[in-house]
């Protein structure tokens, strides 16, 4: 994948052939599928975290807290996603120019910690599917790093442009 990663110009932390970095991934035959892969790896990477610190803990115990995000702009296959993985999905609102922005997850995850949920899953958009609205991940990500939530960047629509160093 280090070559999708160079034409659409990602930081070499993307590149799976760099020593010190653990990038990598693998192409999907639809965006739907890739969200839901994601997802799955997410919800799979968190269960075993939370079960080496409480080994007590069944999977389905976990599992039966989760909680993912993503914006109400974001494509329906988020939710057919949460829905196969079995995890509660918090739609947050997006802002006056349709973004997720960071103050609103923020405030999302921190109501739901209070409620007992574990946050573990985000799903950007770069290009929302009805108004091609770009979720602002430079919020985003340091909002998911301190929560050790993962995020999936959808950009199944907008993405491809990326190829063209005029666009990112």
């Amino acid at each position: 994948m280090d070559w999708l990663a160079k034409m659409i110009g990602l930081p070499n932390d993307f590149l799976h052939s760099q020593a010190d970095t653990t990038g990598g991934g693998v192409i999907q035959t639809t965006a739907s599928e890739a969200t839901l892969v994601a997802l799955l790896a997410a919800r799979k990477e968190v269960i075993r975290r939370i079960q080496s610190q409480f080994p007590y803990l069944s999977p389905a115990e976990i599992n039966g807290r989760l909680i993912a995000y993503c914006s109400d702009q974001a494509h329906s296959s988020v939710e057919k996603a949460c829905l196969i993985g079995l995890v509660k999905l918090h739609l947050v609102p997006s802002d006056d120019k349709l973004r997720l922005r960071g103050n609103a997850l923020r405030q999302a995850i921190a109501n739901d910690k209070e409620n007992g949920l574990i946050p573990f899953y985000l799903c950007a958009t770069l290009g929302t599917t009805g108004a091609c609205a770009f979720d602002n991940l430079v919020e985003l990500g340091p909002v998911c790093e301190r929560e050790h939530i993962w995020i999936h960047v959808d950009a199944a629509y907008a993405g491809s442009a990326f190829i063209c160093p005029e666009f990112r």
